[in-house]
């Protein structure tokens, strides 16, 4: 990165920086040449015609004046800003001359761009556009002879025939309405298919109800039962949790290590006397 901007094709190198400097100054000064050029020559045209102008408000012929300028003219003082100071022509105006110039050069390249266009669209058509329109061109040819024999041969039209009963017939039996009017005229036809199909149903729905109770009623027997082993087993976990805890109980030592005064609890106090001198 240090040696970077020693390089001689970095765009930072001051060789590069002042290069670039001197370059769009002399674009600039040549653009104000232009610019300067371009403005003397709208002011030699605008005087060339108010010269004209004078001359023929004077009665003067212009090729006459351009063989004798330097003849003295006694018929009238010649003013050159006579249309300027009147106001009919406008200074800060662009030249007409200078813009029919343009004008005709902007016409002169367009010309040129739409000839070359022109003939490149009017050249032969490049090699793949002509194959692919062959190509098209013959799937085309060959689709309308299948077609056509198609038409012709009885074989074929016979198969297209039925395949559209074929069709016709799958519409109609997919057809809502018709699979509803089948039903009803399949019940209308049999009366007795109602009442059967009824007496299913009923039998079927009574054996649902009887498994269904069964069922709720052996869930309810197991769901006690399993109720009551769970309590049991609880109340035994509590149990031994208790003995762990407090350890094993031993009476003797429990009515002995009993020391009541008699003020709190005499007739216990009396009884472990009694054991004592029994002991």
């Amino acid at each position: 990165m240090n040696i970077l901007p020693h390089k001689s094709w970095h765009v930072y190198n001051k060789n590069n920086v002042d290069k670039v400097r001197q370059d769009e100054a002399k674009a600039k000064e040549e653009e104000d040449k232009k610019l300067e050029r371009q403005q003397l020559a709208d002011r030699e045209a605008r005087l060339t015609m108010l010269r004209d102008r004078a001359n023929q408000r004077a009665g003067i012929d212009s090729a006459d004046t351009a063989s004798s300028k330097d003849a003295v003219q006694e018929a009238k003082h010649i003013n050159f800003w006579e249309e300027l100071e009147s106001g009919h022509v406008d200074p800060a105006g662009p030249n007409p001359e200078v813009a029919a110039e343009k004008q005709q050069e902007r016409e002169k390249w367009e010309k040129q761009i739409t000839m070359y266009l022109a003939k490149e669209a009017k050249g032969p058509a490049p090699w793949y556009a002509a194959a692919k329109r062959l190509s098209d061109e013959k799937q085309d040819d060959k689709a309308f002879d299948e077609a056509y024999r198609k038409l012709k041969d009885p074989k074929e039209k016979q198969k297209a025939l039925k395949r559209r009963k074929r069709e016709i017939r799958d519409i109609e039996r997919e057809d809502p309405l018709n699979v509803i009017r089948t039903s009803l005229k399949g019940r209308d036809s049999n009366p007795n298919t109602l009442s059967s199909n009824r007496d299913k149903y009923a039998d079927k729905r009574h054996r649902k109800e009887k498994e269904t109770s069964n069922h709720k009623s052996h869930t309810s027997n197991s769901m006690e039962r399993l109720r009551e082993q769970r309590i049991a087993r609880e109340r035994a976990e509590r149990q031994r949790a208790a003995v762990l805890v407090k350890g094993p109980v031993d009476e003797y030592a429990q009515e002995k290590s009993r020391r009541y005064n008699s003020q709190f609890n005499p007739e216990d106090t009396e009884r472990a006397h009694q054991r004592h001198r029994r002991h």
